[in-house]
């Protein structure tokens, strides 16, 4: 548990960096053009990143389901440390010219394959590891994690700020996190490399072993061909749940940092000191949200979730001029209700599918909908304030998506808490897995 956490808030603090950096990479790869116009193009090339991130699904939850979760968790930190190294050492705009923004984006799909094998493969890692009573404990590492990512990054990142003047950062400055946390993914692949296979992966392994032509034919059978086939109303729920998360987590995560910089006038390190604070809120409530999401409705629980994340966001966004005070609050509630919905985001998508299909599926339809929702999120919202002038533009946009995403969920999503054995669902139909 310790290994695969330690290797996945590597795995995320390698691709979250970017965005606590927009405003300097901007400067760097895409000079000459006004502050937002730039921001602009660097969100711009973070939505790219997103857009390989299905197909990192596709590749690494087929190598997750077919030759194992670890396999799969050690090859996809092997790909992001060697893409957040590689963007600590390219040449700039002025050193190369258009050739420096093309190989920004080549750097950025490499790191966008692995962060689509990543999310599922770990949680279905941990998952598989837990008994049935303790699931959501051992899902909120995975989430809690990510959140331990973002305070190191953003600590990292405020001692960078502390160490550096405003022109060396510029220059230089931005580079050090990069370079240090691709190399630290040298630790991550040590880590991963002495973890052993989930109980629930060599159990399945031994009934294909054991199994005859039939059996031998499901491993056989492409996961993601399969799991469209016949978990499309399953796929998606994932869907439309990984969108919600997806927008609230990149505007809390990959947008308001910048927000605040560009639009309110606050410096980077108010901007990043107020992230880490959130970011900490947001590890705490993991913490305690895992020990409670096992004995509740998950339904329920996430369909609250999704509605406080419909309602929130005008009031939350209309405090930001308010002063610090009121930016570090509404971080605090952001972060809060990212817990929310990813303690039980986790535990939905393993619930609903089975051992064969398990990664992948959760895989295409999380990546997906990060490509809709997520990775976009910062360029539409910067794009919508520059077009209405408004800062509260993309609370509005928050609360249409969030809206009717909601809405499909209130009619497809089911309450999985009565599953019980994640080795029995294998035998089980869709209707039966999703009912207890």
């Amino acid at each position: 548990m310790i290994a695969v956490g330690i290797g996945n808030a590597l795995e995320w603090f390698d691709f979250s960096i970017y965005g606590l950096f927009a405003p300097q990479i901007a400067a760097n790869f895409f000079p000459g053009k006004a502050p937002l116009t730039g921001l602009l193009a660097t969100f711009a090339v973070l939505a790219v990143a997103f857009l390989a991130r299905p197909f990192g699904g596709i590749l690494f939850g087929v190598i997750g389901d077919r030759k194992g979760r670890r396999y799969a968790l050690s090859l996809a930190v092997v790909l992001m440390g060697a893409g957040t190294a590689a963007i600590g050492v390219l040449p700039t705009h002025a050193q190369v010219g258009v050739l420096a923004p093309v190989l920004l984006i080549c750097c950025r799909i490499v790191q966008g394959v692995s962060a689509g094998g990543e999310y599922n493969s770990a949680t279905a890692f941990v998952t598989e590891h837990a008994p049935s009573d303790r699931r959501g404990k051992h899902a909120s590492i995975i989430s809690a994690t990510v959140a331990l990512s973002t305070v190191l990054g953003t600590a990292m990142s405020l001692f960078v700020l502390g160490w550096l003047s405003a022109s060396q950062i510029q220059h230089f400055g931005w580079r050090v996190p990069f370079i240090v946390v691709g190399l630290l993914s040298v630790l991550g692949l040590y880590l991963r490399l002495r973890m052993e296979e989930t109980p629930v992966y060599r159990e399945f392994q031994a009934k294909q072993e054991r199994g005859g032509e039939q059996e031998q034919q499901v491993v056989k059978t492409i996961p993601v061909r399969k799991a469209l086939r016949t978990h499309t109303r399953v796929l998606v729920t994932i869907f439309c749940a990984a969108g919600v998360v997806g927008l609230v987590t990149y505007i809390f995560l990959g947008y308001l940092v910048s927000h605040l910089q560009v639009k309110l006038d606050y410096s980077p390190r108010q901007a990043l000191a107020a992230l880490m604070i959130g970011a900490t809120a947001q590890l705490i409530a993991l913490v305690v949200f895992g020990r409670v999401i096992d004995a509740v409705n998950r339904r329920r629980w996430f369909l609250v979730a999704a509605g406080v994340a419909v309602l929130a966001p005008l009031p939350l966004y209309q405090l930001l001029p308010s002063g610090y005070a009121a930016v570090v609050c509404v971080m605090c509630v952001l972060g809060t209700l990212v817990a929310a919905l990813s303690v039980c985001y986790n535990l939905l998508t393993v619930e609903m599918l089975p051992t064969s299909i398990r990664v992948t599926g959760g895989a295409v339809a999380y990546n997906v909908a990060y490509v809709v929702f997520g990775g976009t999120a910062p360029f539409v919202a910067t794009w919508v304030t520059k077009v209405f002038g408004s800062s509260l533009a993309p609370a509005l946009y928050m609360v249409g998506v969030t809206a009717v995403l909601t809405l499909v969920l209130v009619c497809t999503l089911p309450d999985t808490s009565n599953v019980g054995s994640l080795d029995e669902l294998d035998n089980l139909d869709v209707a039966e897995r999703v009912t207890g």
